[in-house]
């Protein structure tokens, strides 16, 4: 049965994929908004073929301003359920841009594609600054790689200067900071844990084919997400204890969801 239902998913995930993919060509060339509503469109689809189940908190109060968005990292998985929920631009690694298939796939999504390589720092956080300011939102990754779903990684602040305001800015063009908690709480309506949330986690040395076939098996999956209270820049003073107050927000998120995941 398993093996029937990973068919049946992986049937319907890749007639969806494609066809978004063909519309997708045309809206991204002609209709930015249109565009942005077939990416919305498209993870949300993707969750039911998933049978994915997406639990909130706090999104009520979320500004509608552009903003610059600060999340843990378990999983691809991630990407299709923060983009189903908000519209917002991702920061991929460069890599990425270089894989036959899937890079037509994540270029569709509008990426900002990220170097490791510290000498494009300046260069990559003037982009994402004009991209905010400009009006779409951008969603980082601070712990630069996913983990196992049960923690989260030490946050590298780099990117976090994106949020500094110019000398010459007004109060009105200073960057608003959105930490987020994403936590898998149910697999197959079992808790996740330990000995489950490798069907979902995606990290070290998994290879993605195999991982993805194991997901589609799957039953059944819950998430939740929380939208923590909103910050700037001048709050902290520094990127670095900007990064330390998300990843230490964030992290007591992702801690709270796994003692009550109900």
């Amino acid at each position: 049965m398993p093996q029937i239902r990973a068919i049946l998913k992986f049937t319907l995930f890749i007639s969806w994929t494609l066809l978004a993919m063909f519309c997708g060509a045309f809206t991204y060339v002609f209709n930015r908004n249109l565009h942005e509503k077939l990416l919305r469109l498209y993870c949300q689809t993707i969750l039911k073929i998933f049978n994915v189940k997406v639990g909130e908190k706090g999104f009520e109060n979320l500004p509608q301003d552009a903003m610059l968005y600060v999340s843990n990292h378990t999983s691809y998985m991630d990407i299709i359920v923060i983009g189903s929920r908000i519209s917002v631009r991702f920061t991929p690694k460069i890599e990425i841009s270089k894989w036959p298939v899937i890079n037509t796939l994540v270029n569709m999504s509008l990426p900002v594609y990220i170097h490791r390589n510290s000498t494009k720092t300046l260069e990559q956080k003037n982009t994402i600054k004009e991209i905010i300011n400009s009006g779409d939102s951008i969603l980082i990754f601070p712990e630069a790689t996913t983990n196992d779903g049960n923690k989260v990684l030490p946050f590298k602040s780099s990117l976090f200067s994106v949020a500094e305001p110019h000398e010459e800015d007004n109060a009105d063009d200073h960057i608003c900071v959105q930490p987020i908690s994403i936590v898998y709480t149910h697999i197959d309506g079992e808790p996740a844990n330990k000995g489950n949330m490798d069907r979902i986690a995606w990290y070290g040395n998994m290879k993605f084919l195999p991982h993805l076939w194991n997901l589609l098996a799957a039953k059944s999956a819950k998430v939740k997400i929380i939208y923590h209270s909103t910050i700037y820049y001048d709050d902290f003073g520094d990127r670095k204890s900007l990064s330390k107050h998300c990843e230490e927000v964030i992290s007591k998120g992702v801690d709270d969801i796994r003692k009550n995941p109900n």
